[in-house]
């Protein structure tokens, strides 16, 4: 678990390991026949050749793209030509669930849940619109192929961090990729072979999303029971912001005094790599500013809840954050005032 936080890093696919799924996929697909009644339908045998046709070259273009000798510029462009190819099958065969789990899979691994070497995106920042298209795609691969053994705890989990991800933008559909990322975790809860780990990272990431509905009773509760699993600091670090949000903000920063100063550096140090990401961004001001406010940091933590209202990551806590703000800055007055007449 990380704090506004899905973890990056759950169970990754490896980009060698997603293009050898491909290319097993594809052989197998090439090996059906799908178009039995194509032979007395011309119009049939013409949407054959042209599906087989699109996902071959998407294949072969999503292939070359795993070059490691390939310069960037070449790999994102096979990689559009290979999302391009996917989306033209599925125009050719709108029932076939293949080219939206082979590009669903091409989106996760190039251009949301990349790695920090790949230059198709940077780790904990994906554009909410790739997020969107990927669990978009995955939405319709399960629709078309509710009983393939593909959607496992993974594909749950990845779906649910690219919701996750496209809610990013605030827009008008934010909510509903927030609860469908919430039903992603929910469903993955019921999967088997969870690791301690595993557990940990769902329910901390389940705490974070209840969270970001406003459903702080709940999320609190997730919270605590991250922390039975074995959470870490990251999981500390979200139970103060849902309890002070729950205006127990006096609870909030007796757990980060305690966490102490230098858990607050290794937190700033995993949203700069990305491991941990906000959605909106600006919700890591909130995190900063409690931090900052309950260390002693006045000057920090006064910018940083300025910078939270300012940003409108989730509007409905901007109030609690102007009395955090308002009472930091009235006491850190009345502190020098008394200072001064002594």
């Amino acid at each position: 678990m990380t704090t506004k936080t899905m973890t990056m890093t759950m169970m990754p696919k490896t980009m060698i390991a997603a293009l050898a799924m491909i290319a097993l996929a594809a052989a197998a697909a090439r090996a059906e026949d799908y178009w039995s009644a194509a032979a007395s339908d011309p119009d049939a045998e013409v949407a054959r050749r042209n599906y087989e046709r699109e996902m071959q070259n998407a294949d072969n273009n999503a292939l070359l793209a795993s070059s490691q000798a390939i310069n960037p510029r070449d790999q994102r462009r096979l990689l559009l030509a290979a999302l391009r190819g996917y989306e033209n099958a599925i125009l050719a065969r709108p029932g076939a669930p293949e080219p939206h789990f082979r590009a669903g899979l091409i989106l996760c691994d190039f251009f949301v849940e990349c790695s920090a070497s790949l230059p198709t995106c940077v780790p904990g920042h994906a554009q909410p619109q790739r997020a969107a298209d990927m669990a978009m795609h995955w939405t319709a691969f399960e629709r078309l192929a509710p009983l393939d053994p593909r959607i496992d705890f993974e594909f749950l989990f990845d779906r649910a961090i690219a919701h996750t991800h496209a809610a990013g933008d605030n827009g008008t559909h934010a909510r509903e990729h927030i609860e469908a990322a919430l039903a992603d975790y929910m469903g993955a809860t019921h999967r088997v072979n969870l690791t301690g780990l595993n557990k940990a990272q769902l329910s901390g990431n389940l705490a974070e999303t209840l969270m970001m509905l406003g459903r702080l009773d709940e999320a609190i509760g997730m919270y605590q029971e991250t922390l039975r699993q074995g959470g870490d600091a990251s999981t500390m670090y979200g139970l103060a912001v849902a309890l002070d949000r729950d205006e127990q903000g006096a609870k909030a920063r007796e757990i980060i005094r305690a966490l102490g100063a230098s858990e607050l550096e290794q937190f700033k140090d995993a949203v700069r790599s990305g491991h941990t990401f906000f959605v909106p961004e600006g919700e890591v001001f909130y995190y900063l500013a409690l931090a900052e406010d309950a260390l002693g940091d006045v000057e920090d933590a006064a910018r940083d809840w300025q910078n939270y209202i300012d940003k409108g990551a989730h509007p409905q806590f901007d109030e609690r954050a102007r009395a955090n703000r308002d009472a930091l800055l009235r006491d850190h007055k009345r502190d020098h005032k008394r200072a001064s007449t002594r």
